[in-house]
């Protein structure tokens, strides 16, 4: 467990993210190329990049100081397993790839302190697997780039939205 002697900035919260979005780069790319590789010969790429995936989950645990970082890290990737994975086999890899690290990351990532973000980042997931979607069938081009970096960032927006609005709600609430 974490010491937690005061709560997460939110530069530190975004610092969080950038490391683990970074890294799923190293983990997403290899992928990509696995599965675009024929006759087998990417086994190799596919291997390394679903052997990166716990890292991602396991800095966006530790980076964003969950108070139980491991079981977090764990639980992010049984859904990317069980979700994720087959997403990527029986579909589209990236968009499989980029579901399962986007749920993941949604459970990797510590809680707000004062505001439950657990539902409003799965809505998050889901747009992101139904804006994929649409990408991969309209623009596939732009839908490899957008499921490269929308994953994980897509939690500090919806986490940075949901503090501003419970900041703006705490002002408007009257005084006693």
């Amino acid at each position: 467990m974490h010491p937690r002697s005061e709560p997460l900035s939110l530069r530190g919260r975004w610092l969080a993210i950038i490391a683990a979005s970074a890294l799923y780069q190293f983990s997403y790319w290899p992928l990509l190329a696995g599965t675009a590789v024929a006759d087998g010969a990417g086994a190799g790429l596919i291997a390394l990049g679903l052997a990166l995936v716990p890292l991602v989950f396991l800095t966006a645990a530790f980076g964003s100081r969950h108070p139980n970082a491991a079981g977090a890290t764990l639980r992010a990737m049984g859904w990317f397993l069980v979700v994720g994975l087959p997403l990527g086999v029986l579909f589209v890899p990236i968009l499989g790839a980029a579901v399962g690290v986007a749920l993941g990351s949604a459970v990797a990532l510590a809680p707000l302190e004062t505001i439950a973000t657990r539902r409003a980042r799965y809505y998050a997931v889901a747009g992101v697997g139904v804006y994929l979607t649409v990408l991969v069938v309209l623009v596939p081009g732009f839908a490899i780039i957008s499921a490269a970096v929308l994953p994980i960032a897509i939690h500090g927006v919806v986490d940075q939205t949901l503090e501003e609005r419970h900041l703006q709600r705490e002002r408007a609430a009257p005084r006693d």
